[in-house]
């Protein structure tokens, strides 16, 4: 970086001036003063000072403390940022991927396996557990998703023509999860008559907004349909 001194002179603060909390540092003391004061951010990084900043006489914090949007902490009390959001020290984030404590300024994190989503909407468009896009335009049965284990999982769709005039409406849905199996074959959200529910294999099912869910707790398993094309598949990590 290119650095060119202020043209104007800082307004002068004289000693006993500065707000509640705040000590004032002159440039004949041996320091940077106000250019080089720690804060909860570059105590977090652990920035340190270039030797030749250019000193500013104004107000500080005094020894031991440090600036966070105006106010003094001590380190320990520094507050953590998360999604715009600040966290004190002890209070913690988690989700089912994560879990952190905020610890002076920063988040310690620890990690744990993460469910997964696979979304097919449209009558082509697949987005897979990998994160990874396909465009496959069929009127035949797709596997959405298939168990190798011992347990019989499956998922399969079909695009269904609406009135025989060539476009596509929405997707047959058959979920088999053990001995049970659930006929989805129109927008009702409802399930088919023939649906066949089995031991081991209990479902919930509601309705959210514009989406049918249908969770299997015992699978960690998660569908929801928005009963047009729209398809997620939310698999935990036992599934990997």
């Amino acid at each position: 970086m290119e650095c060119e001194p202020e043209e104007k002179e800082p307004d002068s603060v004289e000693v006993g001036e500065c707000p509640e909390g705040k000590v004032y540092h002159s440039c004949t003391e041996q320091s940077k003063g106000v250019a080089c004061a720690p804060t909860c951010r570059n105590l977090m990084l652990n920035l340190t000072c270039p030797p030749n900043t250019p000193c500013i006489s104004g107000c500080v914090c005094p020894p031991g403390l440090v600036l966070h949007q105006g106010e003094c902490y001590y380190p320990e009390n520094c507050p953590c940022a998360w999604l715009g959001l600040e966290y004190l020290p002890g209070q913690v984030v988690e989700t089912s991927c994560y879990r952190c404590l905020c610890h002076r300024g920063y988040f310690n994190c620890s990690y744990s396996p993460c469910p997964a989503v696979c979304t097919v909407y449209s009558d082509r468009h697949y987005h897979t557990f990998d994160g990874l896009e396909y465009d496959y335009q069929t009127d035949c049965q797709v596997y959405l998703l298939k168990s190798a284990g011992e347990t019989e999982v499956s998922i399969v769709a079909q695009n269904k023509d609406c009135y025989e005039s060539g476009i596509v409406c929405m997707k047959i849905l058959v979920v088999h999860v053990g001995l049970t199996k659930i006929y989805f074959t129109d927008n009702s959200g409802n399930p088919s008559p023939s649906t066949v529910v089995g031991r081991g294999s209990e479902f919930e099912l509601w309705n959210a907004g514009y989406y049918t869910v249908v969770h299997f707790s015992s699978q960690d398993l998660t569908i929801l349909w928005d009963r047009k094309t729209t398809v997620h598949i939310r698999a935990g990590p036992r599934w990997k």
